[in-house]
């Protein structure tokens, strides 16, 4: 068993930071961007860019990254999270 701690520190003022505070970094998008992301779904690497479009046809904001990036997963495959702008979503 692996046990991981880490410490949890409240943010009085989430809005102040930018959006890459909370997405993995090294992601893709179609330019369409958004102030709070929900995650959706996990996507074969050959579906993200078909994905991507569905979102940005309706202006709404869509970013798919690796969370934890791609070498932390040698032995399982890669998994490709897609955000979307969460407003919008519902």
């Amino acid at each position: 068993m692996i046990r991981v701690s880490s410490s949890l520190r409240p943010v009085a003022d989430p809005a102040q930071f930018d959006v890459m505070f909370w997405l993995p970094p090294g992601g893709t998008d179609k330019g369409i961007w958004a102030g709070a992301w929900e995650e959706l779904a996990d996507l074969d690497a050959v579906d993200i860019d078909p994905v991507l479009g569905f979102p940005a046809t309706a202006d709404v904001g869509g970013y798919v990254a690796t969370p934890g990036g791609r070498a932390c997963r040698r032995e399982q495959p890669v998994v490709h999270r897609l955000w979307v702008d969460s407003p919008q979503y519902r």
